[in-house]
Order: C-alpha cells, then sequence, then structure tokens
C-alpha cells in the first residue's frame, strides 16, 4: 500500500508575517479583555439593576408607609370629628363623652389622651389618658402655641385640624382639635386629642421594615421629630423622602435604607464558573455525607429505641400510652405484672379495658371522655383497679400529653402507681395516732382523778347534810312542805352538779370516731370548764375567760378540740406549780384574728426556754419529770387535721399557747 506525502503548509506572504505576528499575541489579550470587558459590563449592569430594584423597592414601601400614616391619622381625625359632631348638635350629652373618648384612645397606642377644653379654662373639661402613660398630664406637657394655632385653624375652617409636630418631655407628638360646640356660657369647646410620632411609627411601620431600613419624620423644615431604627442608622445609599398631608399640616417622611452597595463578589459570574467547577466534588462528598449521617442516625435510632425500651422495662411502676382515641398503643412489663395481663392482651385494646373495675365503669368512661377532650387537668388522681384474678387495689395515676417530634399531641401518657402498701401504713398511722390520742386522754383522765374525787366530795358532802337535816325535820314533825322542799331541792341540785362533772369526764375519756361538725367556741370553752376548773382548784390556780361576743362557729370534732385545750391549761397550771399561790393565773381568751378565730391559753409561770424552740412540739420530748413527752406533738397533729395552725409566745412573766382554727363552713 501506497502513501502519499502532504506538503507543508504554505507559508504566509512576506507582507503579512508581522500582522500574522501581532494577531497571534494580542488575539489572546484582545479575548481576555473582551471577557473581561463584557464581565465587568454584566456584573455592573447587575449592580445597577439591582440599586434600580432596591431604588424602586424603597419607593414602593415608604409610599406603602406614607398612605399607612396617613390613613390613619386621617381616620383618627375622622373618628374624633365624630364625636364633636355629636357634641355640636347635642346628639351626646357630656356624660357619654368620656366612654365614647376611651373607645376613641383604644384605637390605636399612638393615641395617649383625648380631652375637652374650653376658652377661658385653665384646666380641660375632660381629660381622658391611655392607661400607659400612667397619672402623667399629657396636655399639659403640649407647648400651648401648638394648641391655640390648631384651634385658630379649626375655628376658621369649622372642621377638624393638625396641629404641627412638637417636642415634648416624653418625646414627638402631634395635637388634633376638633371644634365640639358652645358651653352653656357660650365660650367655644374643643375636643384636643395628643398623639405619639414614636408609638405611630412604631403601629404602622412593619417589623421586617424597620429591621432593613431606618424611617425618620421630619417637619416642613427637615427638623427630625421623631425616628425608628430597628438595625441602626442607614448607610445612606438607597434613601426616599414623601411629604405626607393631614389636614392642617404636612410631615415628610425619609426611609434610609442600611443596606450596603451592591456585593461585586456575588455578582462576578466567573463565581458561578468556580461553583459548577466544585459542583461536581460537592455533590459526591454530599452524597458520602448523607450516607454517612443515614447510617449514624439509623445507629442512634436503634440505641434510643433500645434505651427508651429498657426504660420502660426497667421501671418499677407502671407505664402506658394512649392514642387520641382512647386505644392503648404501649404498656410496659411493670404495668402488665400490675393488672396481671399480658401485654399483647392490653396493646390495641379501646375502652373498657379488662382492669376496671365493674362498679366503677361510669366513672372511668367519665375520665376517659375528659382526658380525650383535653378537659382533664394533669393533676394525680386515684382510683382501684382489677387484677386478672379478681382481687382489688389502688392506684396513683398521672396522665401527660404525648407528642411527637413536631410538637403535636398525639396521644396521652399515664404514669400508674400502686399504693396499696401506702394505704396501709396511712391506716396504720392513723391508728397508731387514734391510740395515742386516747392514750392521752386517759392519762388526763388519771391526772384528774384526785382533783375528781375531791370536787364529788363537796356535792355529796352537801346531798348527805340536806338529807341529813330533812329527816331530823321529818321526825320532829313539825316541818312544813315548802321547808322540806326547798331541802331536798338543794340536795337535787348538788347531785345534777356531780352527775355533770361525772359525765363531762365520761364523755372526754369515751372512744369515738371522729366527727366534724360546726362547734360554737363559747359552748366549747364552757364545756371544758368544768374540767379545767378541776385542775385549777387542786393547784390553787385562779382561772379567768374572756371571749369576744358574736365569734363565727368553727368545724371540727369537738372532743378532739376539749383535748387540745385541757392539755394546754394542764401544761400552764404545771407551769405555775413553783409560784407564790397569790401569782397563779391561769387566762383563756378567744377572739377574731384576721380571717381565723384565735383561743389563747396564757400562764404566769418560769416561761420556755428560748433554746427549747419548737422541740415543744417535737414528740416525746418534755420538760416534765414523769412526762411522755406526746401532749403538745397530739395537739398540733389534731389542730392540722382542722387546717389550723397551734404555735406559742414567750413573755416576760409567762408564756402564752395559741391555736387558730378557720370559720366553719
Amino acid at each position: 500500500m501506497s502513501t502519499a506525502t502532504l506538503p507543508p503548509p504554505a507559508a504566509p506572504p512576506a507582507s503579512g508575517s508581522r500582522l500574522w505576528r501581532l494577531m497571534r499575541w494580542w488575539m489572546p489579550v484582545f479575548i481576555g479583555a473582551l471577557l473581561l470587558g463584557a464581565t465587568s459590563f454584566l456584573v455592573n449592569l447587575s449592580s445597577v439593576q439591582e440599586r434600580g430594584e432596591a431604588n424602586d423597592q424603597l419607593v414602593t414601601d415608604t409610599q406603602w408607609v406614607r398612605q399607612s400614616l396617613q390613613f390613619q391619622l386621617e381616620h383618627d381625625a375622622e373618628a374624633l370629628e365624630l364625636i364633636g359632631s355629636d357634641l355640636r348638635t347635642g346628639a351626646m350629652a357630656l356624660a357619654a363623652l368620656e366612654a365614647r373618648l376611651r373607645v376613641f384612645l383604644r384605637r390605636g397606642r399612638q393615641s395617649l389622651s383625648a380631652s375637652l377644653v374650653e376658652a377661658g379654662q385653665a384646666a380641660p373639661l375632660l381629660d381622658v389618658r391611655d392607661a400607659s402613660v400612667g397619672g402623667q398630664d399629657i396636655l399639659a406637657t403640649v407647648p400651648p402655641v401648638f394648641i391655640e394655632a390648631a384651634m385658630e385653624r379649626a375655628a376658621r375652617q369649622s372642621e377638624g385640624t393638625f396641629g404641627q409636630p412638637f417636642t415634648a418631655t416624653w418625646g414627638a407628638g402631634l395635637v388634633l382639635v376638633v371644634p365640639a360646640g358652645l358651653g352653656p356660657s357660650g365660650a367655644r369647646r374643643t375636643l384636643v386629642a395628643v398623639f405619639s410620632l414614636e408609638r405611630l411609627l412604631e403601629e404602622m411601620v412593619p417589623w421586617t421594615f424597620a429591621q432593613s431600613h431606618e424611617v425618620i419624620v421630619s417637619d416642613v423644615t427637615n427638623t427630625v421629630k421623631a425616628r425608628r431604627a430597628s438595625a441602626g442608622a442607614g448607610r445612606g445609599i438607597y434613601t426616599h423622602q414623601v411629604a405626607v398631608d393631614v389636614p392642617g399640616t404636612t410631615l415628610i417622611l425619609r426611609t434610609n435604607s442600611v443596606r450596603g452597595p451592591p456585593d461585586w463578589i456575588a455578582n462576578v459570574l466567573r463565581g458561578g464558573v468556580i461553583a459548577l467547577a466544585f459542583f461536581l466534588f460537592w455533590s459526591l462528598y454530599a452524597l458520602w455525607a448523607d450516607v454517612r449521617r443515614r447510617v449514624k442516625a439509623e445507629s442512634r435510632l436503634r440505641d434510643e429505641v433500645a434505651f427508651r425500651r429498657a426504660m420502660g422495662d426497667s421501671a418499677v411502676i407502671g407505664l402506658r400510652a394512649r392514642d387520641m382515641e382512647g386505644r392503648v398503643t404501649f404498656v410496659n412489663p411493670a404495668f402488665a405484672r400490675m393488672v396481671g395481663l399480658p401485654e399483647e392482651s392490653i396493646v390495641g385494646r379501646a375502652p373498657p379495658m379488662p382492669y376496671w373495675t365493674p362498679e366503677r365503669l361510669d366513672e372511668y368512661q367519665e375520665r376517659v371522655a375528659r382526658v380525650l377532650s383535653g378537659q382533664a387537668s394533669t393533676a394525680p388522681f386515684e382510683t382501684v383497679f382489677q387484677r386478672a384474678d379478681g382481687t382489688r387495689f389502688p392506684v396513683v395515676i398521672y396522665d401527660a400529653p404525648l407528642m411527637d417530634a413536631d410538637g403535636r399531641q398525639v396521644g396521652w401518657m399515664s404514669s400508674i402507681i400502686d399504693v396499696t402498701e401506702e394505704k396501709k401504713a396511712e391506716e396504720r398511722e392513723r391508728q397508731q395516732q387514734e391510740r395515742l390520742q386516747t392514750a392521752a386522754r386517759l392519762t388526763t383522765m388519771g391526772e384528774m382523778a384526785s382533783s375528781l374525787a375531791h370536787e364529788l366530795n363537796q356535792p355529796l358532802g352537801a346531798i348527805t347534810s340536806y338529807l341529813t337535816g330533812s329527816i331530823n325535820l321529818l321526825e320532829k314533825g313539825d316541818v312544813s312542805k315548802e321547808e322540806l322542799a326547798a331541802a331536798l331541792a338543794k340536795a337535787s341540785a348538788q347531785a345534777q352538779r356531780a352527775g355533770q362533772v361525772i359525765r363531762r369526764v365520761h364523755e372526754f375519756v369515751r372512744k369515738q370516731e371522729p366527727k366534724r361538725v360546726p362547734v360554737e367556741v363559747t359552748a366549747l370553752l364552757d364545756d371544758c370548764r368544768a374540767l379545767i376548773d378541776l385542775q385549777a382548784r387542786r393547784d390553787g390556780v385562779r382561772v379567768a375567760v374572756t371571749v369576744e361576743p358574736g365569734l363565727p362557729p368553727v368545724y371540727g370534732d369537738p372532743v378532739l378540740l376539749e383535748q387540745v385545750i385541757l392539755n394546754l391549761t394542764r401544761n400552764g397550771i404545771d407551769a405555775m406549780a413553783g409560784c407564790p399561790p397569790g401569782g397563779r393565773r391561769l387566762e383563756i381568751s378567744a377572739a377574731r384574728f384576721g380571717a381565723w378565730v384565735r383561743i389563747a391559753v396564757r400562764d404566769y409561770g418560769n416561761g420556755i426556754d428560748e433554746a427549747l424552740g419548737e422541740q415543744v412540739f417535737s414528740p416525746f420530748f418534755t420538760t416534765k419529770s414523769e412526762g411522755m413527752g406526746m401532749g403538745l406533738s397530739i395537739c398540733r397533729s389534731i389542730i392540722e387535721l382542722h387546717d389550723g395552725r397551734l404555735g406559742f409566745r414567750r413573755l416576760e412573766d409567762g408564756t402564752e399557747f395559741h391555736l387558730q382554727l378557720p370559720p366553719g363552713q
């Protein structure tokens, strides 16, 4: 196979060789310059276009703000003009003006005050202020020249007009003046409303616009009156100014954007080429990173599910989840063991549940309905559940909304606590407390035994004397029926007295179930008086009882309250054992103490050592050589059972114990 040799390329003509060399060197420069020029032109065009769009947007937004300000001020002027028209025509009485002005002030935060003034009067006839200004007299802070000039224009035009913007101690403001007719004396009346320009800007300028622009309101002399610059002062690159014409005055609204000049780097087209060059690498990296994130997320999800499952399985309290229809979606093993049913037989069940007791079905259904409707509180509540073998047990349930990752409620989560042991402990404590109270009453009865014998000796001796005298009179045979009846009546009275003492001791000692009834304080102290006197006479103590008239009854168990009072009086009498006989005095008083009823027992003994403090109420703490230390502890428990308070205070010559009880309901 033969081959042909190609001829070499023709050489350029000699005359064009220099031009060829120039083109070979300058053509890349020209093309580069052309690309650079085109890029610069496009970048500059983009910058100019961005400036134009920004300016157009600024003009549009400024016009919108101007219309909002102008509309709001004109709308306020129309509203106040309507009130003034009603006053001028007599369609509204002066008494109804205040309510109308308060409605006017609630139209917007820019309204600070609205007043009715009358020519020749130093003070306004009516001055209504917005609650936000407090007690500040807004009208008095307005320079009078602005109000007077506006009043003259309003009188000439017979319509509402705005005054020139002014500056007061609280900021820049604007007054609106509306003629309100003539008063009874023929003096001219005028409605004057004061507006805050700062609040007007806060109300009318959108938050998004204020974050990117400085908004300034000035008067016709370009004196700045109000400014809103949430993002700082404007940079002077994008600005616009427009007049806001309202009746009587003109405001200048100027907006100044905080944006800087167009960012050249963002507009350079080669940035797109660079971005395209890195796009492939970024895509590969993003894909690799996304796969890694997904693998890690799946691993974390598995760990989280396992961790939550372990928490639910390890919890010693029952956990139960329900959807918005009341169907059980989850229970933990503790709950399944609690009700004696397998988890599979509970999950997916809708009410009624197998662990509900038959007699409480209505209560359960009502509770479920309240929970699912969102009306039930999250406070704990007690109820009774039934195990699979039929045994009942008390539980405390805490319900809380169950939220998903987006914050939407998808059901309810319940924590169920078996309180069987707690209930048993409470019952044991209650029974122990009752036994202690009974023991305290028996101890008190034992202490009163000797006093009781002494007290009964007197009426029994008197009965014997009366009966012996009656027998002697009968034996003599010269007795009259009246004398015999008088002697027997006295003997009967002494017998009743002895019986009353014995009955009070019997009622005090007898064990009864606590009962809460309305108790009159006077009757309570009267019932205690016989037993108190038994203690007091033996130790030579004088007892004084003072009760404030008209005390309301308290609600409680009279026997328990008597036990407290007798214990306090016993302690007071014992505290005065070492005092001279003439100084042994026990004072019992009952009076109002705010919303409470206060009963105080005051002795004149040696008092309580300051170092003891609140220890006197501790169980088994006593200062007596033979005391058990349970009296005051039981007293405090009884008073707290009645929602009351028991305390004491040290005095220079003794101690006062006082108990406070709420009035009975």
